[in-house]
């Protein structure tokens, strides 16, 4: 996965950006199709600004984190982002539906169910 992390009206030292790395490492191991993660970590006033944007096969996801503390800030967009990431995968994969075969089972052992009842 081809990782941009740049800064906007800041210096970016080695210690943010092994931050921001690992925590794209965590989502990159959640969603192997990631293709690629851009992370842009902002100052205004008295506030940091950490913008997530990831690109991956049929999906594109954009998180946001704010907070005075820029640790904080960049927990708080990977955080986002991957509970987008994990929303956007269960609904991929709720889409499974029961053959016919199981819906006649089903429906067999609620008759079943019934006329025992009513004996």
């Amino acid at each position: 996965m081809e990782k941009i992390i740049s800064g906007r009206r800041r210096e970016l030292t080695d210690a943010i950006k092994s931050h921001v790395l690992s925590g794209l490492d965590r989502l990159e191991s959640e969603y192997e199709k990631l293709t690629s993660a851009r992370v842009v970590v902002d100052r205004q006033k008295l506030e940091h600004h950490v913008e997530v944007i990831l690109h991956g096969s049929h999906i594109e996801i954009e998180a946001n984190g704010r907070d005075e503390n820029l640790w904080c800030a960049i927990d708080q967009a990977v955080d986002r982002a991957e509970r987008q990431l994990r929303r956007e995968l269960d609904k991929r994969n709720n889409h499974h539906h029961k053959s016919l075969a199981e819906i006649d089972l089903e429906l067999a052992a609620r008759d079943e169910l019934a006329e025992a009842v009513n004996e």
